[in-house]
């Protein structure tokens, strides 16, 4: 096992105290060799390391999203907070991502309670299936008036159509009465 790392470096990280911080700076550059392994070789509990390593995590998680947090919206002063719309949908998609503990934190450090965040994600997948559901009018799609003036266009033909057979039969029936007016006489 010592022959995974060259003397120099395992004099470094011999030198008391061994912190769990210089553990984790040289297990990211050295691939070579697991935790476990230069737990043993420096006599330092691996359990603890990983505990440690495991809060250290969370820590930095929380401390990145709250500090995203404070890039979007600022929270206001003591009482009932009020935030504008815009604020509201940014505390949304920072609120999302957030695991349990870090959105308690979220939230008191708002001034927000879950059911104000549920009401807004509510309101915010009505007015986003709202928003969906309409559908783009066509541009080649014609309007009521243009639909009313063609129907009537269509009535006047048929209209013209009818009074042009009654005015033919009009004519054949004088030819006809002259006719047979002549041959009565």
């Amino acid at each position: 096992m010592k022959n995974m790392i060259s003397p120099e470096k395992l004099a470094i990280l011999m030198q008391k105290p061994v912190s769990f911080e210089r553990v984790a700076e040289f297990l990211s550059t050295d691939v070579e060799i697991t935790a476990t392994q230069l737990c043993k070789m420096l006599n330092v509990d691996s359990q603890g390391f990983f505990n440690w390593k495991s809060k250290k995590l969370k820590r930095n998680t929380a401390n990145a999203a709250s500090s995203k947090a404070d890039l979007l919206v600022e929270p206001t002063g003591q009482g009932k907070k009020k935030y504008s719309p815009e604020e509201k949908l940014k505390l949304l998609k920072t609120y999302a991502p957030l695991e349990d503990a870090t959105r308690a934190e979220f939230l008191r450090k708002f001034g927000l309670y879950q059911s104000d965040i549920d009401r807004w994600e509510a309101l915010t997948n009505e007015a986003s299936l709202g928003a969906l559901s309409k559908r783009k009018t066509r541009s080649d799609k014609k309007s009521d008036e243009q639909i009313e003036l063609e129907d009537l266009k269509k009535e006047l033909r048929g209209q013209e159509k009818t009074i042009a057979k009654l005015a033919a039969l009009v004519v054949i029936q004088k030819k006809v009465s002259a006719i047979l007016g002549a041959e009565q006489d």
